[in-house]
């Protein structure tokens, strides 16, 4: 079977995790399957997935105009139906929930947004416009797609409550985290008290995700007994200009020696990250399922994390949680976590089950399975007519 996976939305960390770590567990799922990942030749993070494609998975680049959302919007207009043709695809696997209307195969669309639904997290001055033209997109694509995937249940009753429709076929396809994370070797790691401390962030730095309430906390958490040497690590991208303003609200706090920005890391410093990190904080109100908390609870490292979106669902009894609007539950989730070891230990090791129940493997063989059901009904659909 030959699956085109349209991946050249996903150009941020999360989504760009997600196009990774599907792909490659689909082309395990399926070893005798052809998968080609379509992908920008404008975006950074795409050439790292096209260096990574293999075997039964392979490659192929847009131009590099496509890093632009409306110039690929026009070119996929026209093009995917050229890849469908070139490629001789039998399903068409579209990463950003989108639909693109004319192909001449069954469309499976996975979403994993929720930012348009959830006013909290448009900061932006324009973001309204662009939140109301994804809601319309997304509502098309729930109508016309033959097959719609969520990466939680909170995103599925988030859009199905507010566009008032039932696709054709949707289920809820969780993200993971890879095998050899979930089953790490626990000797290998210090407990909680034995680390650093040092409280660490990872994804996109922006004004949703929250960083900001972490670094308006520290000097509460600063003034804490056995906390005065407390840092702050973030690692993601951000851009110039919130970066610039984050940076001025940690000199005016007086933090200037406690925050630390790393952008991107390669994958041995991010998991050097996670393992050396006393606390995990993911202040974040926009998440349709958040990897991040599940990467940190596979190094046993305690998570703190915002009580919003998919957090609850997806991290269970494995986090402390605090609400946006209670800056005091968050100077206290983290302070219990930094000072209290029997309730650091049982977080540990209550994250060390929990992220067990979420793994690519799994995944991948129910996405897979959902294809070759999608694939069968339309040839025999077809089979139908030539009778």
């Amino acid at each position: 079977m030959k699956v085109l996976v349209n991946a050249t939305a996903n150009t941020v960390a999360g989504g760009f995790t997600v196009a990774r770590r599907l792909t490659e567990a689909l082309a395990i799922a399926r070893p005798g399957w052809q998968l080609s990942v379509l992908l920008s030749g404008g975006v950074e993070l795409h050439h790292k997935l096209a260096n990574e494609c293999v075997a039964n998975r392979k490659a192929i680049l847009a131009p590099a105009s496509t890093s632009n959302r409306a110039q690929r919007f026009l070119y996929l207009r026209s093009a995917l139906r050229r890849w469908v043709q070139n490629e001789r695809a039998d399903v068409v696997m579209q990463m950003d929930g989108m639909f693109v209307g004319g192909l001449s195969v069954p469309t499976f669309c996975h979403c994993g947004d929720p930012w348009p639904y959830l006013s909290e997290a448009q900061t932006g001055r324009f973001d309204w416009i662009r939140a109301g033209a994804k809601r319309r997109a997304y509502g098309r694509a729930l109508q016309r797609a033959d097959s719609y995937g969520f990466t939680s249940k909170f995103l599925q009753d988030l859009m199905l409550r507010h566009h008032h429709v039932t696709p054709k076929r949707n289920a809820v396809y969780f993200n993971g985290v890879p095998q050899d994370w979930s089953h790490r070797d626990r000797t290998q790691l210090a407990d909680p008290h034995q680390r650093p401390l040092e409280l660490l962030t990872v994804g996109n730095i922006c004004p949703y995700k929250g960083q900001h309430l972490v670094i308006q906390a520290l000097p509460a958490l600063l003034k804490r007994d056995g906390l005065q040497d407390l840092r702050y690590r973030l690692v993601g991208t951000c851009d110039a200009g919130y970066r610039n303003e984050l940076e001025t609200m940690i000199r005016s706090l007086g933090l200037t020696d406690r925050v630390r920005f790393d952008g991107l890391v390669s994958d041995d410093g991010l998991k050097n990250a996670y393992a050396r990190a006393r606390c995990f904080v993911f202040p974040s109100v926009c998440e349709s399922f958040g990897i991040p908390p599940l990467e940190a609870m596979s190094f046993r490292t305690p998570v703190a994390a915002m009580h919003a979106a998919a957090l609850p669902e997806i991290c269970g009894d494995a986090a402390d949680y605090f609400h946006r609007d209670k800056p005091d539950e968050l100077v206290h989730s983290i302070a219990n976590i930094l000072l209290n070891q029997d309730h650091a230990i049982r977080l540990a090791d209550a994250g060390e089950k929990r992220v067990k129940q979420f793994d690519w493997q799994s995944t991948g063989e129910q996405v897979a399975t959902e294809l070759e059901k999608l694939v069968n009904a339309s040839q025999l659909r077809h089979g139908f007519r030539d009778i």
